[in-house]
């Protein structure tokens, strides 16, 4: 294996619906509490005081049943999302929600002509990527969801092949 198809092959990432476990959680998650609220008489869903709330049987029978239906369109088309290194191009390619007849939400730049990635490192959520071209272009669709989990050694791996590349970091 020569150094460039290497490199290559360390900025590949893909991930689809069917290997991600955040789908089969709402999958168990939505059924087990469906299931459980169809054990329930909404109308005996009562304390020992005779306080009765029977919509709330009925609310949460509704949203698990909502996510169990979610789960399975995902895991039904079993979208993908990532991105790559274009063997032909040598562009920079990534995606979100491609499945066989989608392929939106996608874009592509060549290498040299990135500018920056600009990483927002947030506290109580998920972590925020951004890329932008030597104009200063954001670039639309490349966040977090197409990188892989540890996406300091995939970014990593990218500057040290194209050096110019600024990366930022906002704590």
């Amino acid at each position: 294996m020569n150094g460039q198809s290497h490199w290559h092959d360390l900025l590949k990432f893909e991930s689809c619906a069917r290997y991600d476990v955040r789908f089969w959680a709402l999958l168990v998650f939505g059924a087990g509490i469906f299931a459980a609220t169809m054990m329930l008489e909404p109308s005996q869903n009562c304390d020992s005081n005779g306080n009765c709330a029977p919509i709330l049987v009925i609310i949460a029978r509704g949203l698990s049943g909502l996510a169990t239906v979610i789960a399975i369109a995902h895991l039904w088309v079993n979208s993908s999302r990532g991105c790559c290194i274009d063997a032909k191009s040598g562009d920079l390619m990534w995606w979100q929600g491609r499945t066989r007849n989608r392929n939106e939400n996608a874009g592509r730049i060549n290498p040299n002509d990135i500018g920056r990635i600009f990483i927002d490192r947030q506290r109580e959520s998920s972590d925020e990527i951004h890329l932008f071209d030597t104009a200063g272009n954001r670039q639309p669709y490349f966040d977090i969801n197409v990188l892989p989990w540890r996406f300091e050694a995939w970014i990593g791996h990218l500057t040290v092949q194209f050096p110019h590349i600024i990366v930022e970091e906002k704590s």
